[in-house]
């Protein structure tokens, strides 16, 4: 406000000054014009060759000269001719006009400026309804714009700035809302998760506590109280992996590392349990590939991999094979864990990585499991950047099922 007002006095200043400059033209040129009128008077009356000298241009009386023959006539003073009323008339019409000039320039400078001031109050009070609105959770601006002008440059910065922080806010509004939706479902799909194997060991414990079971009885119930156990105990490590992902208390450690000696750790941990079943494990990896550098987190990626090898082995039947394959297409790469076990139907092809499901086929359900895996396994290549599809049927073959990772190379 302070410079508004020093730029308006600014311009009232310089204005009166040019106004004052253009009276002193004007009074000057016509004192010229009186002076004019003065000598060419006291010519008249003081030389009977006049006409005659005027005609050949030989010139007027000094004013001295002039002013010396008009006054034997009683001429003293600049208001006792018709020359010098004339002139003093002119330029009290001189100063009157620039006056009013200068009165009607500093009537205008003090309109536009209390327009400008209560623009700018208007402006700040649809600022702070639009804070307003925000507080109340109303993130929307559109309606603003069509009160402004095309010359509005500086307003519309304002009115831009204010839109764009409204439709950060709208989208701070809209994560908030899909994180509590996530966070109720995961809530709820944690509860239920919880009470199957909390009401079989439940019921397990209220039968060993009778006394008429015998041993061999009592030994089935211990068994069943502790595969529930160890289902509790992988489900609650499941969740506290994924809790700690998705609220970004674990943070990926990305490092140029042979993708090859990842692959290789993940097939070290699963080759036991594909002994216990006599399932061979195959690796089909070209020897390019083996030394190719690729930017990853170690650990993690190998939690990936673990969970589709494990998932292959558990659903496959004994005396089958795994093959785990790398081949490159042109900046990508694909790491493939293809099973002969039961597959995955085609409608459930894209339920497999959502949390906490599982198939509804018989062999699915007699197998221990929490439907995490492949959940915390897609979750972790989006991580990395890479896509993770599944194959399973088909014109391929009836069964078994194809899982591919498709990873981004930035190295060569």
């Amino acid at each position: 406000m302070r410079s508004e007002k020093r730029r308006i006095f600014s311009a009232l200043f310089f204005s009166g000054l040019l106004f004052l400059l253009l009276d002193s033209f004007l009074i000057f040129a016509e004192y010229g014009h009186y002076q004019q009128k003065y000598q060419m008077a006291s010519l008249l009356l003081g030389n009977s060759q006049t006409d005659l000298q005027i005609l050949k241009n030989e010139g007027l009386p000094s004013m001295k000269e002039a002013e010396g023959v008009l006054s034997q006539y009683g001429y003293e003073s600049i208001r006792s001719t018709f020359f010098g009323e004339e002139f003093i008339h002119h330029c009290l019409w001189i100063i009157t006009g620039s006056a009013l000039c200068f009165l009607g320039t500093a009537l205008v400078l003090f309109y536009v400026r209390c327009r400008q001031r209560k623009d700018f109050e208007s402006l700040l009070e649809e600022i702070s309804a639009m804070l307003e609105d925000f507080r109340s959770g109303n993130f929307r601006t559109d309606l603003l714009w069509e009160h402004l002008e095309d010359d509005a440059s500086r307003i519309k910065d304002i009115y831009m700035q204010m839109e764009s922080l409204g439709s950060y806010f709208e989208q701070l509004k809209e994560a908030a809302a899909i994180e509590k939706e996530n966070t109720k479902s995961l809530v709820t799909d944690i509860s239920h998760q919880l009470k199957t194997p909390m009401a079989a060991l439940k019921a397990s414990l209220e039968i060993l506590d009778q006394e008429d079971l015998n041993e061999g009885e009592r030994k089935e119930f211990l068994k069943r109280c502790q595969d529930q156990m160890t289902g509790l105990e992988q489900l609650s490590s499941a969740l506290i992996q994924i809790s700690r992902m998705e609220t970004g208390m674990i943070r990926l450690q990305m490092e140029e590392k042979r993708i090859f000696d990842t692959v290789l750790l993940a097939v070290n941990r699963i080759i036991p349990k594909a002994e216990d079943k006599k399932i061979a494990v195959e690796l089909e990896i070209p020897e390019p590939l083996q030394t190719l550098i690729l930017s990853h987190d170690t650990k993690w990626m190998t939690e990936a991999l673990i969970n589709l090898m494990d998932n292959a082995v558990k659903y496959s039947p004994e005396g089958s094979r795994i093959r785990i394959s790398m081949d490159r297409w042109i900046n990508f790469l694909h790491i493939c864990v293809e099973d002969e076990g039961i597959g995955i139907p085609k409608e459930e092809q894209h339920k497999v990585f959502q949390r906490f499901y599982r198939g509804g086929a018989r062999e699915v359900r007699c197998q221990q499991g929490s439907g995490i895996g492949l959940f915390l396994t897609r979750e972790i290549i989006n991580r990395h950047c890479g896509t993770i599809k599944v194959i399973s049927g088909g014109r391929r073959k009836q069964k078994g099922s194809l899982f591919q990772i498709q990873l981004p190379v930035t190295s060569t």
